[in-house]
């Protein structure tokens, strides 16, 4: 229930749903997953609602902290140290940075977000809700290429390739999916 919640929260994000319910079912969520100490589900929404936060011009976003939280395992609770674990947790930190880079227009931060998240991103399967990462990933990618030094044309061609890759991986799941989910 708690991952359901969690992705129902990151899809209410990203479609633009009324933003102080969102924060308000996210921190419901995590409470949850405190509760039940399900470190994935708390890895998962901090990044998510450090973005939703920032958003409505919150600034008491939670940093990445210990929260002295134990699991079955003996585990303690890093956010850091977790997401290292699964390159899927990797990939939705990365994505919430470079998503919020790119709403802000960070352009330093966006282009270190995707690196990142391009070096794991071809570790990471697709799944058809992450569409949206492909989106904004090839927006940065088209951002940081058009703003790098025309001295610079290897780099700006890296750029480039990363934006269309994107665009082509949209473009297939376009033509895979139903075609109402594009109408």
């Amino acid at each position: 229930a708690v991952s359901s919640s969690s992705v129902y929260n990151n899809c209410c994000l990203w479609s633009g749903k009324e933003l102080n319910a969102v924060v308000d079912s996210m921190k419901d969520t995590m409470k949850e997953s405190k509760y039940h100490k399900n470190f994935v589900a708390l890895t998962l929404m901090l990044p998510m609602l450090r973005v939703a936060l920032r958003l409505i011009g919150q600034s008491d976003a939670p940093a990445p902290q210990q929260d002295n939280l134990t699991n079955a395992f003996g585990e303690t609770f890093n956010e850091g140290n977790n997401a290292g674990k699964y390159a899927s947790l990797l990939h939705t930190m990365y994505f919430a940075k470079l998503s919020e880079a790119l709403i802000f227009r960070e352009l330093n931060e966006a282009e270190d977000a995707a690196e990142e998240y391009f070096s794991v991103d071809r570790l990471v399967g697709l799944p058809p809700v992450m569409f949206f990462g492909k989106f904004y990933s090839g927006l940065v990618s088209f951002w940081v290429a058009r703003e790098t030094d025309d001295n610079d044309r290897k780099e700006s061609k890296k750029w480039i390739k990363r934006g269309v890759e994107c665009k082509d991986k949209i473009e297939k799941l376009s033509v895979s999916a139903s075609t109402w989910n594009f109408e």
